[in-house]
């Protein structure tokens, strides 16, 4: 693509988008050598000066920010009569098109891009910047996770300058604040707002007001109730659910005050903490609409006949401006009525059925419609009880237009139990087995001797086999630990380390205690209770005594003993014969020479035992002497 901007800095690399204001480039910063993002304003905007003027001012107010979450601002210009501003570019999508790809998002994620964005707007209101046009589309993701915003200046530009060049309202009336639906003035919270229905976006995949128009959506945000997220998508937690609707409150006060407490309950949120307490405030109502009342005439005098008059013009216009103005009146009476109508508290439905509930809405004036019942397993709740609703009790509502919903319990979720009993299954496998099966609990394992079982299979259970119970539900396994009185020998551990010794003592119960030694070196046995060979009960408790030092010193056959003991025994012919001499001391039996041995040659080496050993001497593999030393 032969296009650039900047006098030929900017060179064009492709076309990345186009929206209702700009079109977007990538581009490469020939000066600075680094790639860019390159937005040009439409022509209609770059056409009129009160805009542009204010578009430059507010990028150059938008790039002193310096922020890890907001995308930078490097340059802004005018190119044969284009606008241009010059940005960081981000390698990755908006969030609008990775909610579309994964919504709903992980909880987890979903927190973590919403506090990266409660930084930005933080950072920015601090700098007295607000957006005026948050929205998934304005949040980019980069490769590395990191969440930034950005068109900062033209939202804000836009928000000053008009409009009237697409006949649509700027920005997305899906993320619009109730205040800027009724077109007042905007501060922090209006941002707050915004960003409480991305984050509802992101756990539920769906918007909390939705409608055939644009109108219709402004009008939902200044009078409709959203619909809980939990109730889109039940994994939503209660204290996350509580942060969002406080988020998106129709009044800017029962808001977050700023960006920094938002992102405080948010992390509360991630931590299981409960959000911080929020109650809304009362309304007061407003003056009544003024009506205009018509004067009291005399009375005509009885019998007298009150003469024809023709309606001029003039009359005819009064009328209709009247009726109008009394249609009008009534119509902003009904939709008055249905904003700031009468408020109640909400009743406390927990524990109750949905009879019971219904009941108790109607004293207070309040109705709940059947599709806004649901029904969920819960573990905590008998069946047929209420365990959650909206709005929380005690919550100020308004009685005529607010969505009421319940959730019922069904009692807990159940699973069949298996047969973990009746197949000699040991205990691992029979956990795996209730894992599959779809139980969360840990069982209690009761050990019990049993003569005619093996050690570690499963005996018992509880409940039985086949039994529908609660994935939850308390569990007990008995397992066998074997004969009651099954003995087994000793091992031989003496001379071992204490590691193979422990090894080599299986499941028994094992006890330490330490004591010098010159025989043996530091971690060596060199005493048990019970001795190598006698009689043990399994699983019974026996003690190891540990060298601790300072060990044997290195003793050594004498070569002439060696030489001695070959010229005694070994054949006169004069053929070689094959010697393999082995010794065995506290480390075992080693292999310390294999050699061709000649009748009548000398044969000197020295060998070093610890702390006595059993020399053998082997001639043609058969043993020809053996001697103990010392």
């Amino acid at each position: 693509m032969n296009k650039s901007f900047g006098n030929g800095r900017y060179q064009v690399i492709s076309k990345l988008g186009a929206g209702g204001m700009a079109v977007v480039y990538k581009a490469q910063d020939t000066v600075l050598n680094r790639v860019v993002t390159v937005k040009v304003l439409r022509e209609q905007f770059a056409s009129d000066e009160d805009f542009t003027r204010r578009f430059r001012r507010e990028a150059q107010a938008v790039a002193s920010l310096s922020h890890p979450n907001i995308v930078s601002i490097y340059d802004v210009g005018m190119d044969q009569d284009q606008e241009y501003i010059v940005m960081e570019f981000i390698d990755g999508p908006n969030l609008k098109e990775y909610i579309k790809e994964h919504a709903p998002l992980p909880i987890e994620q979903a927190l973590d891009i919403s506090k990266q964005i409660c930084d930005a707007l933080d950072h920015a209101h601090k700098h007295q910047i607000i957006h005026r046009d948050i929205k998934p589309h304005n949040i980019l993701l980069a490769s590395d996770g990191r969440a930034k915003v950005t068109d900062f200046g033209i939202a804000r530009a836009a928000s000053s300058a008009t409009v009237t060049h697409t006949g649509t309202i700027v920005g997305s009336v899906h993320y619009f604040s109730p205040e800027q639906a009724r077109g007042e003035a905007t501060n922090e919270q209006s941002d707050l707002y915004s960003l409480g229905i991305i984050l509802y976006e992101m756990v539920t995949g769906g918007l909390p007001f939705d409608g055939e128009s644009p109108i219709s959506i402004a009008l939902k945000h200044m009078t409709d109730e959203p619909k809980p997220p939990s109730a889109l998508n039940p994994a939503v937690p209660a204290n996350l659910e509580q942060v969002i609707l406080r988020a998106i409150s129709k009044y800017p006060e029962d808001r977050y005050a700023d960006a920094k407490q938002f992102k405080q309950d948010l992390q509360r949120v991630a931590q299981g903490m409960s959000a911080l307490p929020f109650k809304p405030g009362k309304r007061v109502e407003g003056d009544q609409m003024t009506q205009v009342m018509r004067p009291v005439k005399e009375a005509a005098p009885a019998g007298a006949v009150k003469p024809k008059r023709k309606l001029r013009a003039a009359g005819w216009v009064a009328l209709i401006v009247i009726l109008l103005s009394l249609l009008v009146g009534g119509a902003y009476a009904s939709v008055r009525s249905y904003i700031f109508g009468a408020e109640t508290q909400m009743p406390d439905l927990s524990h109750l059925t949905v009879d019971q509930a219904a009941q108790k809405l109607k004293l207070a004036g309040l109705h709940i419609s059947a599709e806004n019942v649901t029904y969920q397993t819960n573990s905590q709740e008998p069946a047929g009880r209420i365990f959650r609703q909206y709005p929380a009790s005690n919550t100020v509502i308004k009685v005529a237009r607010t969505d009421l919903a319940v959730w019922v319990s069904q009692g807990p979720a159940t699973a069949a139990m298996p047969d973990l009993s009746g197949n000699k299954i040991d205990k691992d496998t029979a956990l795996n087995m209730l894992s599959q099966a779809g139980f969360t609990t840990n069982p209690t394992i009761q050990y019990v001797t049993r003569n005619d079982v093996a050690e570690g299979i499963v005996v018992g259970q509880d409940p039985g086999s086949n039994t529908s119970w609660p994935k939850d539900g308390a569990i007990t396994l008995q397992v066998s630990k074997g004969p009651k009185d099954q003995t087994i020998q000793m091992p031989a551990v003496i001379g071992m380390t204490e590691d193979a010794a422990f090894q080599a003592l299986g499941k028994m119960t094992v006890n330490t205690d330490t004591k010098q030694s010159t025989d043996y070196p530091q971690g060596y046995v060199i005493d048990s209770n019970p001795k190598p060979g006698e009689s043990v009960l399994q699983g019974s408790a026996v003690t190891l005594v540990i060298s601790s030092g300072p060990g044997p010193v290195a003793k050594m056959l004498l070569a002439k003993d060696v030489t001695q003991l070959l010229s005694m025994t070994v054949p006169t012919d004069e053929k070689p014969h094959m010697v393999v001499i082995k010794l065995h001391d506290y480390r075992g039996w080693t292999d310390v020479d294999s050699f061709a041995y000649q009748p009548g040659t000398p044969y000197n080496k020295d060998i070093q035992y610890y702390p006595t050993a059993t020399l053998q001497i082997f001639v043609d593999g058969v043993k020809m002497f053996e001697r103990d030393y010392p």
